[in-house]
């Protein structure tokens, strides 16, 4: 199973989507991820307001 990217990844690749200043190819380009990834973490991001994964995303909902 391949290592999950990492949390500071996933946090430059939604700042990038947000500011609007590149195209979602130019995203996945610089970044090495397939567009599926990075509509995933927009979802989760909308979803829970967070970009983390697995239990990491349930702890912080449970204490903020």
């Amino acid at each position: 199973m391949p290592k999950p990217y990492s949390e500071d990844l996933r946090r430059k690749v939604i700042e990038a989507y947000e500011s609007k200043n590149m195209k979602i190819k130019e995203i996945c380009k610089v970044f090495n991820i397939t567009r599926k990834t990075l509509f995933l973490w927009r979802k989760r991001k909308k979803e829970t307001g967070h970009i983390n994964y697995g239990w990491v995303t349930l702890y912080w909902t449970l204490i903020t």
